[in-house]
C-alpha cells in the first residue's frame, strides 16, 4: 500500500475494531517471545517457558474477549436468530451495547471449548452472519488444545493434568508430562521455518480471525488481500494488513 489514500476506496465495518486489537495484542506477544528466545545469555529455559505460559494465558484472554465481542456484534446486526432462541419480539437490529445486555444475559460469559462456541454461535446468530461455522476440527483442535494447556497453568489441578496429558499422548505421541511451557517453547521446523510451538498456535487463532473478517465483510478482506491463492498473494496480503492496520490503530486510537 503506497499511501493512506488507498484506504479511501473501501468502507471498513466496525467489528473491524475488534480484529485489530487482536491484531496487535498478539503480534506484541509474539515480538516480546522472540525478543527473550533470542537472548539465551539473559534468560534460561525456565524464564522462556514461565513467559510462555503466561502470553498463553493473555493470549486466550484476548480471544475470549474478541470471540464475545464478535458474537455481540452478528446478534447486535439481525436478531432474527436470538429472537427465535428466547422467544421474544427483539427490534431487528440493535446498539452494540443492548446486544452485549442480551447476550450476557444468557450466561455466557466465559466460552472454553470449541464446542461451546460453534454451539452457541448456532443458536443465537443468524446462518449468513455466523462466522464460526465454518472453521474445521483442524482450527477446532488448537482452540481446545490451548484452553487445556491454560487450564493445567491456571489450576494445576489433577483433572487439568490428566487432560492435557490425554491431548499430549493422543496428539503429539507424548507418552510424559511437560509443562506447558516447556512445551510451547519447543522449537518447530517445517516449510515456514524454525519456530516454537506457540507460534503455531497464535498462528491459528490469527487465522481464523482473518477468517471472520472475510466472512463478516469480504469485501474489505479483498481489498487487503487481493490474492491469497498463491503464496506470494498471500505474503503481500499480510504485508499490506500490517500497514492497513497500523493506519487504522491510530485512526481507532486502539
Amino acid at each position: 500500500m503506497k499511501n493512506k489514500k488507498e484506504l479511501n476506496k473501501i468502507q471498513f465495518e466496525p467489528f473491524m475494531k475488534f480484529v485489530i486489537e487482536f491484531h496487535n495484542a498478539s503480534l506484541s506477544y509474539n515480538q516480546l517471545l522472540n525478543k527473550i528466545a533470542d537472548k539465551p545469555e539473559l534468560f534460561n529455559t525456565d524464564d522462556i517457558a514461565s513467559t510462555e505460559e503466561a502470553f498463553l494465558v493473555k493470549h486466550l484472554a484476548e480471544w475470549e474477549t474478541f470471540i464475545l465481542n464478535i458474537i455481540v456484534y452478528c446478534v447486535a446486526i439481525d436478531t432474527n436468530q436470538i429472537s427465535k432462541f428466547l422467544d421474544l419480539e427483539l427490534p431487528k437490529k440493535m446498539s452494540f451495547e443492548n446486544a452485549t445486555a442480551v447476550v450476557n444475559g444468557l450466561s455466557y460469559l466465559s466460552i472454553t471449548s470449541s464446542s461451546e462456541l460453534k454451539g452457541l454461535a448456532k443458536k443465537i446468530i443468524t446462518e449468513k452472519n455466523n462466522p464460526f461455522e465454518q472453521f474445521q476440527m483442524k482450527f477446532l483442535n488448537h482452540i481446545d488444545e490451548a484452553y487445556a494447556l491454560r487450564n493445567y497453568v491456571a489450576h494445576k489441578s489433577r483433572k487439568s493434568k490428566s487432560s492435557l496429558l490425554k491431548i499430549y499422548n493422543n496428539r503429539h505421541n507424548i507418552k510424559e508430562f511437560i509443562e506447558p511451557g516447556k512445551f510451547l517453547a519447543e522449537r518447530i521446523k517445517d516449510e515456514i521455518g524454525d519456530y516454537p510451538r506457540s507460534h503455531l498456535y497464535y498462528g491459528k487463532f490469527m487465522t481464523m480471525v482473518t477468517m471472520i473478517w472475510r466472512h463478516l465483510d469480504p469485501k474489505s478482506y479483498n481489498f487487503v488481500y487481493e490474492d491469497e491463492n498463491t503464496n506470494e498473494g498471500w505474503l503481500k496480503g499480510m504485508v499490506k494488513m500490517n500497514q492497513v492496520f497500523e493506519i487504522m490503530t491510530k485512526q481507532y486510537e486502539l
